[in-house]
């Protein structure tokens, strides 16, 4: 069986848990590992991981209308976050991407954490309250204090989930 591997990473986060992906997976199947390019068919492939980061409880924007557009059905996806996904926001933000997969074969979704973009928090100071209220921008602070990367453990776990999720559609 093909599969591709298409993320888009602000961090490195992102990229980091892709790689993890491909390590895993390239032992049992035929994987590519691609940065997300118009260019990439994922109807040429068997299966298809589409991941990037979370922006305000969604995927990044083009990442999602790639997995709008595309006709794949055996697709699963892979986020990270600079929150812990195991709260109320993470457990909405998996929901949203579930559903995101919902008339797809869903190979189910994996969200772990990542460290919040630096440019971020120094663009929330530059934004006035109207727009961005105070308290978002608290939580958004906090966040970015306690932000960080996933253990290579939690990866490999993910890499676990989805190998047995592509393996029942063999």
């Amino acid at each position: 069986m093909k599969g591709i591997i298409l993320y888009a990473s602000n961090t490195g986060n992102t990229k980091r848990f892709a790689e993890k992906l491909y390590e895993v997976l390239n032992e049992c199947y035929d994987m590519t590992l691609e940065r997300r390019s118009k260019d990439i068919n994922m109807e040429d492939y068997d299966f298809a991981l589409v991941g990037s980061w979370i922006e305000q409880g969604h995927l990044e924007k083009k990442t999602s209308e790639l997995i709008e557009s595309t006709k794949q059905q055996n697709l699963g996806i892979f986020a990270t976050m600079g929150t812990d996904p195991e709260t109320p926001h993470g457990e909405e933000v998996k929901k949203a991407l579930e559903e995101q997969l919902k008339d797809k074969n869903a190979l189910g979704v994996q969200i772990r954490r990542g460290k919040v973009a630096q440019k971020l928090i120094e663009r929330l100071d530059k934004i006035p309250e109207n727009i961005v209220p105070k308290e978002f921008k608290e939580q958004m602070y906090e966040a970015s204090i306690h932000s960080k990367v996933a253990s290579g453990e939690e990866l490999q776990e993910s890499a676990e989930f989805f190998k047995e999720k592509i393996g029942k559609i063999q």
